[in-house]
Formats: C-alpha cells, sequence, structure tokens
C-alpha cells in the first residue's frame, strides 16, 4: 500500500471526496470527523502524515496538531483552511505545522503535498553561517558543506527544503543547479551585513530572503511557507 494518511474534516462530502482522490493517487486513507475522532484514531495506528481542517466544532485543527505532536512526535501535519486567522495560523507554523492548505484546493495538489512531506521531509543547509540557527530547531535538518554535497543530498529524493547563506555560497547559480534536479524543492536564502547588492540576483530565484540573525520561530514559518509553493 502506498502512505497512510489520515484526514480530518467535520464537512464529509469535502473530506469523503479528498480521500476518494488521495486513494485513486495510491494512499491509505482513513478519515476521522472531528479532532477527538482523529486523536482516537492516531492513539491506535501510526500514520505516515495528517491533513486537517483548522475549524472544527469542539478541537480545532491548530488544538489537535498540538495533541498529535506529543502523541506521535514527528508525524508532519498540513493544515487546511478557508478562513485564516492571521495569528492563529502564524502561531501554528512557527509551532512546527509543516504547511498549510488554502481552501478551495486542487485534490492533485495536494496529493503531491502530502507525498513530498513523507518522501522529502529533510531541510537542507547550505554555508556555515546558517548551521547555529538550524541547531535550535526541532526539524529533520541536514548540512552540506558544499555545493556538491548538497546536490548529492538533492539527488537522493529526501529534501524538501534548502536553505542557502549568502554568504558562503553563489545563491542564483546554486539555486538554478538544485532546482533542475528537483523543480518542487523550496528555497530560502539568508543575507548578512555587506551582502545587500547580492539581494536582487538572489530574489529573482528564491521566494524567501531572510535577514541574519532570524529567530528560529521565524525561519521555521519560513520553512512552512517553502514548502506550500510546491
Amino acid at each position: 500500500m502506498g502512505h497512510r494518511v489520515l484526514v480530518v474534516d467535520d464537512e464529509d462530502g469535502l473530506r469523503t471526496t479528498l480521500a476518494a482522490n488521495l486513494e485513486l493517487d495510491g494512499f491509505e486513507v482513513v478519515e476521522a470527523d472531528s479532532g477527538a475522532a482523529a486523536l482516537a484514531r492516531a492513539s491506535e495506528q501510526e500514520f505516515d502524515v495528517v491533513i486537517s481542517d483548522v475549524r472544527m466544532p469542539g478541537m480545532s485543527g491548530v488544538d489537535l496538531f498540538r495533541r498529535l505532536r506529543e502523541l506521535r512526535p514527528g508525524v508532519p501535519v498540513l493544515l487546511m483552511t478557508a478562513f485564516t486567522v492571521e495569528h492563529v495560523i502564524r502561531q501554528a507554523l512557527r509551532e512546527g505545522v509543516h504547511m498549510v492548505v488554502p481552501k478551495p484546493f486542487d485534490p492533485e495538489r495536494v496529493g503531491r503535498q502530502l507525498r513530498r512531506a513523507v518522501d522529502r521531509p529533510l531541510v537542507c543547509v547550505i554555508g556555515k553561517g546558517a548551521v547555529a540557527m538550524i541547531g535550535a530547531l526541532s526539524l529533520p535538518v541536514r548540512v552540506a558543506a558544499d555545493e556538491a554535497e548538497a546536490s548529492a543530498l538533492v539527488e537522493g529524493g529526501q529534501v524538501g527544503v534548502c536553505i542557502i547563506d549568502l554568504a558562503t555560497a553563489d545563491a542564483p547559480r546554486l539555486i538554478g543547479r538544485l532546482r533542475a534536479l528537483d523543480p518542487g524543492l523550496g528555497f530560502i536564502v539568508l543575507s548578512g551585513h555587506g551582502a545587500d547588492h547580492l539581494l536582487g540576483p538572489a530574489a529573482q530565484h528564491a521566494p524567501e530572503i531572510l535577514r541574519k540573525p532570524v529567530p528560529p520561530q521565524d525561519l521555521v514559518e519560513a520553512i512552512a511557507r517553502a514548502r506550500g509553493r510546491v
């Protein structure tokens, strides 16, 4: 069977439609119509990934994510929402939600995002300047010493996001090379003082450019946004 996914939504029609599409895409799907039901299923069996609506009666998707993080640490959780409450969603991203999926959505794209969440969980850090910041994150991280090592990690098929320190790498060229290996790869560029003249070229290739020092929670949020652009 394919990856096992737990689909959580109190809207029966949306949940069953998404589940049917995911099954056609090769997933093994288990459904839950509430946060409480989802926790019960997660306590009984393991899942590779969870996707949940945010607004549900009783337990919200954000609260479910927090409970699942304790019950099943390391399982990626995607949140779906059509009514974005900025501070609530942002806090969830900063706490480690894998990504937010806006409603309405394309089921084919959601399937692709779920598959990447399971198959490409790694964050690849390129450049020594980012290592200290990454050390504070509870994310699956691999550090690449140079371009060759970064390319090997991406070719291995487990990297979802690359973080490039602009001070130690030619970001535009490196992004082009890595994107050729995996067009769905997300990128974050870290910039420091004295690198402003490089921001323009990098901005053409990377959707996220953060100025150092970057608070760890800001970096976690940026990683989730980069994943969501797949």
